[in-house]
């Protein structure tokens, strides 16, 4: 959370409740069960892509309090969120969590903290003695319900604060139902955790931490296996294998103690059945998934209309549902097994627990009585082993307690699901399962707990069924980066042979690939993913796979499908920009601009700020002016003007205007811009840009502060890679050579350690700019070409690869080493990029020496052509530039 309001700055009022309210929720399910937080602020809980957020080390207050540490005087929280008790050190309660959540209210409306001072110690005291500023006084847009809200938060004194979360989240939800239906941010019907590596949505991109994604890196590809998926679009079998989707059970006699086995019984039978040579039985996540979306999954019974909507969309030919009741302490389960569609219902099945411990270790019981049900033979079913159940823990409590805390995570009740998973593996310290949701929420302890048990459940792999063993070990390997990727590809491969449907697996695949270049094999994965998950999110793969392997027709076909069902979505439409503006395909990037613009009428400057992106690539400099100047004149938020004043620059360097480019990114710096401290890759074009422009010491400063995270915060090696990268860049444009070789010898050594042939690419690269700064221009030409042989078509990828800073100096190198055809060739690229232009100024400079070489080819037509178009371009460039005085001189001679 902390990085996306530096990202972001003030986040819009309704931003800010959607998120607030989530957040609350939490809070309420941690008091209840006397758990206080005390030390509650941004870094500590988290914010995906779908606006769904997560507290993080939750319940550190209640180990602090079992080992004696509350004593009176011992000060714990972090001084921008501390209420004044904690200053005092007295102790704590849950409006001590209050009075933080007020503080983080504070931030995230206005983009600063209540209270700053010169050290730890002032921030404290203000926290105690002074009051805190009305949050409207520096964010007029805050409504007057919601800065009093916050107010009552930052109360001194307790009994004036929120009693309770309760209290708090009643009235988040009274200012949200005020604002005007535009404002209010709607999340999905229900929250997922997304992978850190994707790409971030929505009109403003944020990256999570470096520290965050190791530690997610596992841990939300595991949440993708467990969290429910959207409903498949295939068959379950094409094995030709009865295939069944096992529903949740009606409890009958409504016995609290039944609840857990409503879900829970789907799950063990699930996992029973999932290795059945005889019936193919659909995962629990595409189960869950269907139910959500057809509204079904809270519903007490099903009738035979909701039947047929369920095999329709699982694409199986049989349900099992039923109930279960209590009778005395003995437990009743009656399950029919029915062709939905046909109206057949088979023999029922009922089976008669003494207790709930033995509803577990007679699961495979009633797995059994299912493919009798199908007219199996009795000698099939007894040869048909399947998966024995009872050997994944031999305590029936622990199964208990994790199908509770499975229950509690897919309610997004983390802190609950954690006590409730350590209570299973503290029965079975050899149960694999629990694992797997400790590591998504350790508490105590982050990261270091998180990989303790991510290498637990991989140690214990070995007692579970095949498809859980595979995704355990998918998500080990890939947790170790590059040199188990591909025992991770196998693992998850493996996997998704008996979940095929499973788009967590099929995106984890997705981003291997990729990385790897094999990127006919991650289209392939990506268009599954988006078959058997049809989001926004999973759009952006399916184009960017599209342009990346010239499948430009098939990308836009599924783009265009998916538009006809969901017309007003505004991702899916920023996501259309990008792809026509690549293509050049210019009036229809505009008219996803329109439709953004209508569907979003509350003032959304970054639509402002596209429209501008996309004049620029069509050369119309004025009218890109005119909307950044626009935006910076009339939005109060001030991520959008700093995104303006840095279009300008850009657009102010595209025409030659280098002081005038700075004067824009001075204007940024003094307007609070803090380009070093940001996680986003576009960090390095934007240091590239200031490098152009002469000024080393910043661009220098923003590389190596992105090169320090990674290196000192364990970021995959690809990422150190990219940085070392940069920064050998950043040297040859200096001139330093000789430092810049150093980084190309640390390069190579980690190109040799890597198992992707791709990753040379950054080394090539580099050691070819050098070449050319010391005049070797058959090594010049001999490195970039091997680096421009790993470059794909254009997309609009959050990795770009600098086009430009390939085809430019290997223009060069082949125009000093006489090789004018070659010359002509690759400088001729550079006009044409979109998304692969990193540096402003060499579209234009590309004309300058087109010129150059049709005079040297005799062409007087094409080099005043030429000739021509760079001047125009840099017609208000700066004066004396040498280029810009030598193609008027030439251009003269020309005439």
């Amino acid at each position: 959370m902390k990085g996306l309001i530096k990202e972001a700055g003030a986040l819009t009022t309704g931003r800010a409740l959607s998120i607030a309210k989530q957040v609350a929720e939490g809070l309420c399910e941690a008091h209840n069960l006397g758990v206080i937080h005390r030390d509650l602020k941004p870094q500590n809980f988290m914010v995906d892509k779908e606006g769904t957020a997560k507290i993080m080390d939750f319940g550190i207050a209640r180990s602090l309090r079992a080992a004696g540490m509350t004593a009176e005087g011992m000060i714990i929280g972090t001084p921008e969120y501390m209420a004044p008790e904690q200053v005092e050190g007295l102790e704590a309660d849950q409006r001590t969590d209050i009075y933080a959540m007020g503080a983080i209210l504070f931030e995230m409306v206005t983009g600063r903290v209540p209270f700053e001072g010169d050290s730890p110690l002032s921030v404290a005291y203000k926290h105690k003695n002074e009051p805190a500023p009305p949050p409207r006084k520096l964010n007029a847009e805050i409504p007057e319900p919601f800065n009093k809200l916050i107010l009552r938060c930052l109360e001194k004194e307790k009994d004036n604060r929120y009693q309770t979360a309760e209290e708090l989240l009643a009235d988040l939800i009274r200012v949200e139902d005020g604002l005007p239906i535009s404002e209010r941010v709607a999340l999905p019907a229900r929250p997922t955790i997304r992978i850190a590596r994707e790409k971030a949505t929505g009109v403003k991109r944020f990256l999570i931490p470096a520290l965050a994604v190791l530690v997610l890196a596992l841990a939300t590809i595991i949440a993708l296996r467990v969290l429910p998926k959207k409903p498949p679009l295939v068959t379950a079998s094409a094995s030709g294998k009865p295939s069944i989707a096992l529903l949740y059970l009606e409890n009958l006699t409504g016995d609290p103690g039944l609840e857990v086995w409503k879900t829970g019984l789907a799950k063990l039978l699930t996992m029973s059945l999932s290795e059945s040579k005889l019936v193919s039985v659909l995962d629990e996540n595409s189960t869950y998934g269907i139910l959500k979306r057809l509204k079904l999954d809270e519903a007490a019974k099903y009738t035979r209309e909701d039947l047929v909507k369920i095999a329709d969309e699982a694409g199986v030919g049989y349900t099992v549902s039923g109930s279960l009741m209590k009778a005395g302490e003995s437990i009743i389960i009656m399950l029919t097994l029915q062709k939905p569609r046909a109206g057949e219902v088979a023999s029922p099945i009922k089976l008669t627990c003494r207790n709930g411990a033995e509803i577990y270790s007679r699961t495979d019981e009633l797995a059994a009585q299912i493919k009798s049900a199908l007219d199996l033979s009795a000698a099939q079913v007894a040869a048909d082993k399947g998966v024995d159940i009872s050997g994944i823990t031999a305590s029936p409590e622990a199964m208990k307690y994790y199908l509770e805390s499975l229950a509690c995570f897919n309610k997004v009740e983390y802190g609950k699901m954690r006590l409730l998973a350590e209570k299973a593996v503290e029965l079975d310290p050899d149960f694999a399962l629990p694992y797997l949701l400790l590591m998504i929420s350790p508490g105590p302890g982050g990261v270091t707990k998180s990989r303790e048990y991510a290498n637990k459940a991989f140690e214990l792999r070995e007692r579970l069924p095949l498809r859980d063993r595979y995704n355990v070990e998918g998500n080990y390997y890939q947790g170790r980066g590059e040199k188990a990727a591909a025992q991770a590809i196998e693992a998850y491969n493996k996997y998704l042979e008996l979940a095929p449907r499973d788009a967590g697996a099929l995106q984890s695949l997705y981003f291997l690939y990729r990385s790897a270049g094999d990127y006919a094999k991650s289209r392939e994965c990506t268009e599954k993913a988006f078959r058997a998950e049809p989001t926004p999110q999973q759009l952006c793969g399916v184009l960017q796979s599209g342009q990346a392997t010239g499948q430009l027709d098939w990308a836009e076909k599924i783009l265009k499908d998916h538009y006809k069902s969901h017309p007003d979505n505004r991702i899916i439409q920023f996501y259309s920009c990008l792809f026509y503006r690549v293509q050049k395909k210019y009036d229809q990037a505009l008219a996803e601009i329109e439709r953004g613009y209508l569907n979003d009428p509350s003032p959304n400057w970054s639509w402002d700020l596209m429209r501008a992106g996309v004049y620029l690539s069509q050369g119309k400099t004025a009218e890109a002016e005119a909307v950044c100047r626009r935006v910076i004149d009339k939005a109060e938020k001030p991520s959008y003007v700093e995104g303006a004043k840095l279009t300008l620059m850009g657009l102010a360097a595209f025409q030659g205007k280098k002081k005038n480019a700075l004067e824009y990114f001075d204007d940024y710096l003094a307007s609070g811009g803090r380009p070093s401290e940001g996680y986003s890759v576009d960090v390095y074009p934007l240091a590239c840009e200031i490098l152009r422009l002469g000024r080393f010491g910043n661009a220098l400063e923003i590389i190596e502060t992105r090169l320090n995270h990674a290196l000192e915060r364990e970021f995959p090696e690809g990422m150190i890679r990219e940085a070392l990268w940069w920064k050998g860049i950043a040297l040859v444009e200096k001139r330093a050579l000789a430092e810049a070789e150093r980084i190309a010898a640390d390069l190579r050594e980690r190109c040799t350690r890597s198992p992707y042939k791709n990753a040379w690419h950054g080394y090539e690269h580099l050691q070819g700019l050098i070449s050319l700064g010391r005049e070797d221009y058959a090594k010049a030409i001999d490195h970039l070409n091997r680096a421009c042989s790993w470059l794909t078509p254009e997309a609009f990828d959050f990795r770009l690869q600098m086009h430009d800073l390939h085809y430019f100096p290997l223009g060069i190198a082949y125009y000093r080493s006489g090789n004018l055809a070659k010359a002509w060739a690759e400088f001729e690229k550079v006009p044409r990029l979109t998304a692969g232009m990193t540096s402003a100024d060499l579209r234009a400079r590309s004309f300058y020496w087109l010129g150059k070489i049709a005079e040297a080819q005799k062409d007087k037509r094409r080099a005043a052509e030429n000739y021509g178009k760079f001047l125009d371009l840099w017609k208000d460039a700066d004066p004396g530039q040498p280029e810009v005085d030598d193609a008027k001189a030439r251009l003269a001679a020309l005439k």
